[in-house]
C-alpha cells in the first residue's frame, strides 16, 4: 500500500518540525512574548508581489496606479527593499484589479512581472541548497518572507511531489494569488534544479474552470486539473532529489540566518495561527477545551477570548479549522478510514464528522476522498467505502 507522506519536517523551527499541519494553520512559534501584545495582529505581504500586480496592470492599459490609491496603497513604497503592506489592501488590489481588466486569468499575468528579486534571499537560499526538495522545503519554512495570503507545503506521493499553495479563503481575488504562484512556480522551478527541461507534470488548481484552460496550459506548460481539492505543482520526484550544481551547505546556512532575522523581525504570529495550530497537535487526544487551549498559550480564558474577537475569530472558529486541516490531509493521504479520521479530528461520531465537512466542503469525505484518489496522484490506498 502506498501511503502519502510530508516531507516539510525534513527541516525544523523552534527545535520542532516544521509539518503540513503547521503550514496549513500557521508558521513556527515565534516571538511569543510579542504575539502577547495587546494589539491584534495584521497579515501582511510582501509589497513587490503587489509591485508586480501594478506592472501587469499597466501592461494592459489599466492606470495600476490609481487602483493602488484606491486600495490604500503607496504605490512608490511598493518597490522599496523589505516593503510590507496589509494583506487585505493586497486583496482589495486584486478586487479592483480583476474588476478593471475583466480578466479571470489574471493571476498569469501577474506572473510575467515576478523577477527573481521579489523573492528577496529566499532564491539565493534555494540555488545553494543541497538538492531542489531541500530548496522548495525552505520556501516552506521561510513562507512569511513573501507574505500572510499564501502558505505552501511539500509532499511526496508514491514517486511525485506536491508544491502546494493555500489561500487563507477563497474567491476571485484569492485565485489570482494561486495562480501567480502556479505559474511563478513553473518559471522558478528550472532556476533551482538548474534544469530548462524540468516541468510539472499537471497542475492542480482548486478553482472552478474558467473559459481560458488553453492559457492555463501554455502558461504551465502542463495539463491542467481544475476544481481540484487543492493547489498544486506536480512534479516528478527523482527531478528534486538530484545534486544541484550550485550548493554551498555554508551560504546556505548563512541564507538560512538572514531569512531567520528577518521572519523574526515580522509581526508575530497571531494568536488564532497559534491556537489553531496546538489544537492540531491534540485533537486527537483530548476534547478542545477553551481554559486547556488559554493554558497552552499562556493567557487566561477571558483573554484568549478577547484576543480572538480582536482578530475577528472564535474558539468555535479556530477548533473548526483544526479539524478541518487535520481531516483534508488525511482524506488526502488515505492513510486512516474515514472513521479513523472522525476521530483524530476530535468527534465523537461519524455523523456529526460528516456534517461538519459537508459544510467547510460542499462535499461528503467519502466523496473528498474519492476526488482526491481519482486524481491519479495518490496511489492505491486500499479498497472499501473507508468507514
Amino acid at each position: 500500500m502506498n501511503r502519502a507522506r510530508s516531507v516539510a519536517g525534513d527541516l525544523r523551527v523552534a527545535g520542532r518540525p516544521y509539518c503540513w499541519h503547521t503550514c496549513i494553520v500557521g508558521r513556527a512559534a515565534s516571538n511569543t512574548a510579542g504575539a502577547r501584545a495587546s494589539s491584534p495582529i495584521v497579515p501582511r505581504t510582501s509589497g513587490t508581489l503587489c509591485a508586480a500586480v501594478l506592472d501587469a496592470l499597466e501592461a494592459v492599459g489599466v492606470n495600476g496606479t490609481k487602483l493602488a490609491l484606491e486600495a490604500g496603497l503607496s504605490p512608490e513604497s511598493l518597490r522599496l527593499s523589505g516593503a510590507r503592506v496589509p494583506a487585505a489592501s493586497e486583496l482589495e488590489l486584486l478586487r479592483l484589479a480583476l474588476k478593471a481588466t475583466g480578466d479571470p486569468a489574471f493571476g498569469l499575468r501577474v506572473a510575467d512581472f515576478v523577477h527573481p528579486g521579489t523573492f528577496h534571499v529566499l532564491l539565493y537560499a534555494g540555488v545553494a541548497s543541497a538538492t531542489a526538495r531541500e530548496a522548495f522545503l525552505r520556501l516552506v519554512r521561510f513562507s512569511r518572507v513573501l507574505g500572510d495570503n499564501l502558505v505552501y507545503a511539500l509532499e511526496e506521493h508514491g514517486d511525485e511531489l506536491f508544491v502546494i499553495g493555500k489561500t487563507r479563503g477563497r474567491g476571485a481575488e484569492y485565485a489570482v494569488i494561486e495562480d501567480t504562484f502556479l505559474c511563478a512556480g513553473v518559471r522558478l522551478a528550472p532556476m533551482f534544479i538548474q534544469d530548462d527541461g524540468v516541468r510539472p507534470v499537471r497542475v492542480l488548481v482548486a478553482r472552478p474552470e474558467c473559459q481560458v484552460r488553453a492559457r492555463y496550459e501554455a502558461a504551465l506548460g502542463a495539463p491542467v486539473v481544475f476544481e481540484a481539492p487543492f493547489t498544486a505543482l506536480v512534479f516528478r520526484g527523482e527531478a528534486f532529489a538530484r545534486p544541484l550544481p550550485g550548493r554551498n551547505e555554508s551560504l546556505a546556512a548563512e541564507m538560512d540566518r538572514v531569512l531567520a532575522a528577518f521572519v523574526e523581525g515580522l509581526e508575530p504570529e497571531s494568536v488564532a495561527s497559534r491556537a489553531t495550530r496546538t489544537l492540531t497537535e491534540t485533537l486527537a487526544v483530548r476534547s478542545p477545551s477553551k481554559e486547556r487551549l488559554s493554558r497552552a498559550l499562556g493567557m487566561s480564558a477571558r483573554s484568549l477570548q478577547r484576543r480572538l474577537a480582536e482578530e475577528g475569530t472564535s474558539f468555535r472558529s479556530v477548533v473548526d479549522e483544526a479539524r478541518h486541516a487535520i481531516a483534508t490531509q488525511h482524506l488526502r493521504a488515505g492513510d486512516l478510514s474515514v472513521t479513523e479520521v472522525a476521530a483524530r479530528a476530535g468527534f465523537d461520531s461519524l455523523g456529526a464528522f460528516s456534517r461538519a465537512f459537508r459544510r467547510w466542503t460542499g462535499s461528503s469525505p467519502q466523496g473528498y476522498r474519492a476526488a482526491s484518489l481519482g486524481l491519479g496522484a495518490f496511489g492505491s490506498f486500499g479498497e472499501g467505502s473507508g468507514s
